[in-house]
C-alpha cells in the first residue's frame, strides 16, 4: 500500500490516545464520551470492545492507581463529559475514578463477572451472544470486531462455563437467538458448549447439535413482538440452526446502506437467486441506547420483493434489515441451509436504514404575508440535521424565487446544498411594492416517494 498510517505511542497509554484522537478527527467517534480500560491486562477492554465500538467510544487505558498524563490530555483534549469505567477497584482504583468526568463503573468480583455487568450496563443487543475464553486474548480481540457490527456482548468463559455466566444466559435465553462461540476446542471445549446448550434450550437434546425435530402439529405461537399474519408463516421461538452459513451473489435492489425512509409501507426487493428457494427477512430495531429487538421475523416464501408495513416502524430509529434464501422453513432440518442477501459492509448484516419522515421547510423568517424593506433580507427556515453512517448530510435543498407582481422568475435556482437552511436576498433585486414568493425544495437522494417535500412563503417590499 501507497498510503500507510500508523497510530502509535511511546506505550500503550499512549497509542490508546491517538487512536482517540484520529477517531475524533475523523468523525467516528461519539461527542464527550469515552471507555476507560486497564491497561496492563486485556479481559475488560476486551469485554467492552464491541459495545464501545458499536457505540463509537474510544477506549483510553489506564494504570491502578495513576491516570497517564497522555490519557489526562485525551481526556481534556476530547472534551469528555461522560466515562465509562470497566472493572473493579482492583484494577482501577478510586484515585483514577475520582480524576474521571460523570464516571459510571460496571465490574464484578472476576473478570468473568465484569463481561456480564458490561453486558447488562450497556445495553448489549442479546439476540447474538459472543463466547470466548478469557484465558488468553486473540480470539475475543479478532471477535470483537465481527460483534460490534451487532452491538454484540462477548461473554468470557474458561475450560468451564462460569456460574455468573451460566446464569447470565439463563436468565436472558428468551431473547437470545443465537451464540458464536470463538476458537477451537482447546480454549472452549465442547462441554461448554453442552452446557450452553441445555441453558439456552433445555427441552432439547444435551448434544449441542440440535436433532431434527417433526413438525408442529400446529403453528408456533410467535413472539409478543412478532406481527400476527395469516401468511407468510411467521416463526415461533427464532432458534439459529442454519447449516452451511454462505455468502452469496444476491443483493439488495431498492435498499442501500444508510438509507434515510420514511415511515410508510417499505417494500424491499432482491436478484440474483440461483434457484427458486424459500426466503426469511428479519428487521431489528438497532437504534443505540433504545431498545434493541426483533419487530418482524418470517419466512415469506419464493418471491423476490416483500413489503413490510409501517406500523413495526418507529419514526427516528434505525432498523437492520436482512432476507436469506433457505432450502426450507424447518431451521431444525438437518439439510436446511442460508446464504443471506449481500447489503452493507457483511452479507450476514443486511442493511441498516433509518425512519425519518420528511416534513415540508417550515420557514422561520419572514412570515408568510410579511412586509419587508427593500434592503437585503435574509430568509431563514428549519433545515434536517440527519446524517448517514458516515457523518455526511442527507438532506439537500434547493431554493427559487418568483415575482408574483410582474410573473417573473427571479434569481436562477442554485446548486443544491446540503443542511441549507438561510439565504440572503440581493436588496437591488427587489421592486417597491411587488409580492415575491419564496420557493424551498427539500429531497432526499435516491428517488424515494415521500422524502421529496416543497414549501413557499410570500412577502411584500414596501
Amino acid at each position: 500500500y501507497q498510503n500507510v498510517i500508523r497510530l502509535g505511542g511511546y506505550d500503550q497509554y499512549e497509542t490508546s490516545a491517538k487512536i482517540a484522537r484520529y477517531l475524533k478527527d475523523n468523525n467516528l467517534a461519539a461527542p464527550g464520551k469515552a471507555v476507560i480500560a486497564y491497561g496492563e491486562n486485556f479481559p475488560d477492554a476486551l469485554a467492552v470492545s464491541s459495545l464501545a465500538a458499536y457505540q463509537h467510544s474510544p477506549i483510553l487505558l489506564t494504570r491502578t492507581h495513576s491516570l497517564p498524563s497522555y490519557t489526562e490530555d485525551a481526556l481534556k483534549e476530547l472534551q469528555i463529559s461522560e466515562s465509562t469505567v470497566v472493572g473493579g477497584t482492583a484494577v482501577i482504583g478510586p484515585e483514577v475514578s475520582a480524576q474521571l468526568p460523570s464516571m459510571k463503573r460496571y465490574s464484578g468480583m472476576d473478570k468473568y463477572e465484569t463481561a456480564i455487568a458490561i453486558a447488562q450496563g450497556m445495553n448489549a443487543d442479546l439476540n447474538t451472544v459472543f463466547i470466548a475464553t478469557g484465558e488468553n486474548f486473540p480470539d475475543a480481540l479478532a471477535g470483537s470486531v465481527l460483534a460490534a457490527r451487532t452491538n454484540s456482548p462477548i461473554i468470557l468463559v474458561n475450560k468451564n462455563l462460569p456460574a455468573s455466566a451460566n446464569t447470565f444466559l439463563a436468565t436472558n435465553m428468551s431473547q437470545i437467538k443465537e451464540t458464536m462461540v470463538l476458537g477451537g476446542i482447546g480454549v472452549v471445549p465442547d462441554t461448554v458448549l453442552e452446557t450452553i446448550s441445555k441453558t439456552l434450550e433445555p427441552t432439547q437434546p444435551s448434544n449441542f447439535t440440535p436433532l431434527p425435530s417433526p413438525p408442529p402439529s400446529a403453528p408456533p405461537t410467535p413472539p409478543h413482538y412478532v406481527p400476527l399474519v395469516t401468511a407468510p408463516q411467521i416463526l415461533g421461538t427464532p432458534v439459529n440452526n442454519a447449516q452451511g452459513l454462505t455468502e452469496n451473489t444476491m443483493w439488495f435492489d431498492t435498499l442501500r446502506d444508510g438509507g434515510i425512509f420514511p415511515k410508510q409501507d417499505l417494500t424491499i426487493k432482491w436478484s440474483g437467486a440461483p434457484t427458486p428457494m424459500n426466503y426469511l427477512i428479519r428487521v431489528q430495531s438497532s437504534t443505540a441506547n433504545s431498545d434493541t429487538r426483533i419487530v418482524f421475523w418470517a419466512f415469506v416464501g419464493n418471491v423476490g420483493s416483500y413489503t413490510l408495513p409501517a406500523s413495526i416502524f418507529t419514526e427516528g430509529n434505525d432498523y437492520r434489515i436482512s432476507v436469506a434464501a433457505t432450502t426450507g422453513t424447518n431451521r431444525f432440518a438437518p439439510d436446511y441451509k442460508e446464504w443471506y442477501v449481500n447489503g452493507g459492509f457483511y452479507p450476514s448484516m443486511g442493511v441498516l436504514i433509518t425512519i425519518h419522515t420528511l416534513q415540508p421547510a417550515a420557514f422561520i423568517s419572514p412570515a408568510n404575508g410579511d412586509s419587508v424593506p427593500k434592503e437585503d433580507l435574509i430568509i431563514k427556515w428549519n433545515a434536517p440535521d440527519w446524517k448517514n453512517i458516515d457523518g455526511q448530510y442527507e438532506v439537500y435543498s434547493s431554493v427559487r424565487i418568483i415575482d408574483l407582481t410582474n410573473v417573473l422568475s427571479g434569481p436562477p435556482v442554485l446548486a443544491p446544498q446540503p443542511n441549507w437552511g438561510s439565504y440572503i436576498l440581493d436588496g437591488s433585486a427587489l421592486s417597491t411594492g411587488h409580492t415575491y414568493r419564496f420557493i424551498v425544495d427539500e429531497w432526499l437522494p435516491g428517488n424515494i416517494p415521500g422524502n421529496h417535500q416543497t414549501s413557499e412563503t410570500t412577502f411584500t417590499v414596501r
